[in-house]
């Protein structure tokens, strides 16, 4: 079994929907560089990051998704200006469309796939923490990260719907 990175999952994501950003911009006459990075810990075992995570990780972890959701959010209006943009410019609103469609499609199945692996992961790391010999206090800890995590990763996709929405409109 391989180990996963649930970061490099997250970061792929990113890349794909900084893509759909960059291309959308570039069809507007606009370049726009935008990495979104999300740490959430190194290459190798979820459970084991999970578990080594302290409160103030934690509240670090919840800032970054915070931040990739406000890098979003910008995106989206960023999206709004491109419309508005090319409005008066002969066969741009077909371009654009074509273009977002593009995006959307490729951001769309990779979004899909990344955060199916990485509740996988998050599923394969809760019931590894069943069996795991841990004092109440670092249990209690480690569920509290892997929950943080869920609720992030529940927030973040809502974010990237709300972006893929964007892309359809």
């Amino acid at each position: 079994m391989r180990a996963l990175s649930l970061s490099a999952l997250v970061i792929a994501l990113f890349a794909l929907a900084g893509a759909a950003l960059v291309s959308s911009a570039a069809v507007a006459g606009e370049r726009e560089d935008r990495d979104v990075v999300i740490n959430i810990g190194k290459e190798g075992d979820l459970l084991e990051q999970l578990i080594a995570m302290d409160a103030a990780d934690i509240e670090d972890m919840r800032a970054e998704f915070a931040e990739a959701r406000a890098d979003i959010k910008d995106a989206i209006a960023d999206i709004a200006a491109a419309r508005k943009d090319v409005k008066d410019v002969p066969g741009g609103g077909v371009i654009l469309k074509i273009a977002f469609a593009t995006a959307r499609s490729t951001a769309s199945a990779a979004a899909s796939e990344a955060m199916g692996e990485a509740r996988r992961e998050l599923d394969r790391a809760g019931r590894d923490l069943k069996t795991k010999d841990l004092s109440g206090e670092e249990r209690a800890e480690t569920e509290r990260a892997l929950s943080t995590l869920r609720e992030e990763l529940d927030a973040l996709e809502v974010a990237l719907d709300e972006l893929m929405d964007a892309l359809r409109a």
